[in-house]
């Protein structure tokens, strides 16, 4: 039932009628009411989608992450097109941005012929967290291969995030890679 309600919050609010003056604050009114984010979201935009994909068991392999439960931090951004699926386990930290198009994948199909039974042996599934200050630009995709998203890391526009992104790092490619450290005068957070 909760999925259901979650979803429904979605299809309302995603609308873009909502990015009027005024009715954005009532999007993130219903957005808060049905996930769990933390106080002062920056902005959510239309057509965000906090998805839980397939509903199977799981063990968590964190204390910090459950399977099936997002956690999104304060001041969090969620550009136009964000989608989430939280299916492993998701938490984002505090004054995180997700730019336009951004893509968090947390579980995966076997290549076998048990792909098409839909089992938890057939999709395994991963959990993700994503460091506070962290920026995860326009159309990047982070795959289930990948755990953690560093304190103010930056993932590049359109990057394919296969592995974990250190903290205070510039990430991006396909696969993404490091392509320099941050200095502390560039940090979002301390």
């Amino acid at each position: 039932m909760k999925n259901a309600i979650q979803r429904l919050v979605q299809m309302i609010f995603g609308l873009t009628l909502f990015e009027l003056p005024g009715l954005n604050k009532l999007r993130i009114w219903a957005y808060r009411a049905v996930f769990d984010i933390g106080p002062n979201p920056s902005y959510i935009s239309n057509h965000v989608t906090i998805l839980l994909g397939h509903r199977r068991t799981g063990e968590s392999k964190t204390p910090e992450t459950k399977p099936h439960t997002i956690k999104i931090g304060a001041r969090v951004g969620l550009s136009a097109n964000v989608q989430i699926d939280y299916v492993g386990g998701v938490v984002i930290g505090d004054d995180v941005w997700f730019s336009e198009g951004a893509k968090v994948l947390t579980h995966d199909h076997n290549l076998g012929p048990e792909r098409v039974e839909l089992t938890p042996e057939s999709m395994p599934v991963s959990h993700l967290i994503v460091g506070d200050g962290a920026w995860i630009a326009a159309r990047a995709v982070i795959l289930p291969s990948c755990n953690y998203i560093g304190k103010n890391a930056i993932v590049g526009s359109g990057s394919i995030v296969t592995h974990d992104v250190p903290d205070n790092t510039v990430v991006a490619g396909n696969p993404a890679r490091v392509l320099r450290v941050l200095q502390p005068e560039e940090y979002t957070v301390p």
